[in-house]
């Protein structure tokens, strides 16, 4: 890990930024988008509350895992990998949910390296790249 840091994380030399921005990941927490639009995003020990308080629904109908614009192939192995375990332990989803890749590629290199049947096992169904979950 030295060897990363020195080598890959560290600033070009005589290199001027703007502005340093610095993340302690310690305190980051998972989130969850939505509802109704990605521009919503919640920390999943709040969106109970702030469902409650604006009047959404509490009940989970449908999830989306991906996105059109982001969602790499790293996401989709580690969805995969969660729906796996979940197999293993004779868990599926409760409700159902989406996939969507980032790309057609992405989409092509799921389905030939078995995580897109994976989910699909779980409970889910792969769609298509494009905006479709997000704008309804």
């Amino acid at each position: 890990s030295t060897r990363i840091k020195n080598d890959l994380l560290t600033a070009d030399d005589k290199c001027k930024y703007n502005r340093l921005i610095e993340i302690n990941l310690s305190e980051l927490k998972p989130h969850i988008n939505g509802p109704f639009t990605p521009d919503l995003a919640h920390p999943v020990s709040e969106v109970g509350k702030r469902a409650v308080e604006h009047q959404w629904p509490v009940d989970i109908s449908v999830g989306l895992i991906g996105s059109c614009t982001n969602s790499s192939y790293e996401d989709m192995s580690r969805a995969a990998s969660l729906a796996q375990q979940a197999l293993d332990k004779g868990l599926k989803a409760k409700c159902a949910f989406t996939i969507t890749p980032g790309s057609e590629q992405i989409r092509a290199t799921i389905e030939r390296d078995g995580q897109a049947d994976i989910l699909r096992r779980f409970g889910g169904t792969v769609l298509a790249n494009a905006c479709g979950p997000c704008i309804g």
